[in-house]
């Protein structure tokens, strides 16, 4: 994989903040889904719109908007392209199963996108 290098300092309790490599692309795609599309300054595209919608009831037509959204998010990461991505509802709220490829590398991962309606949080969990 090529090597990115990178800061966060979330959920960072007190050590480096530098990052590497696929933990850095996470972070940065779940940046773009916490981030309000428009709330950036000089960047009025960047975001997501997911954060004001996603805590609705699960309907067909919600459905469809969220999946498109995910690929918009995740389509402006040039570091990864998408194979397949799925919605599922569970028990605390949304869930989108995305399969990436990294680009310039043989890394493929499976991220599971959760819109937790109980806590109105938006995580990124790695498949097991």
């Amino acid at each position: 994989m090529a090597y990115y290098k990178g800061f966060n300092t979330i959920d960072n309790t007190f050590s480096s903040v530098r990052t590497n490599d696929s933990e850095l692309v996470k972070r940065d795609i779940l940046n773009s889904f916490l981030i309000l599309q428009g709330q950036k300054l000089m960047n009025p595209t960047y975001g997501s719109i997911l954060t004001a919608m996603a805590w609705d009831p699960l309907t067909p037509e919600l459905e469809s908007v969220v999946l498109e959204e995910v690929k918009n998010v995740i389509s402006r990461e040039p570091r990864v392209t998408i194979n397949d991505i799925s919605l599922t509802s569970y028990k605390h709220g949304i869930q989108v199963a995305v399969s990436l490829n990294y680009v310039n590398s043989d890394l493929s991962e499976e991220l599971f996108v959760r819109f937790n309606r109980d806590s109105q949080t938006i995580d990124i969990v790695n498949a097991y």
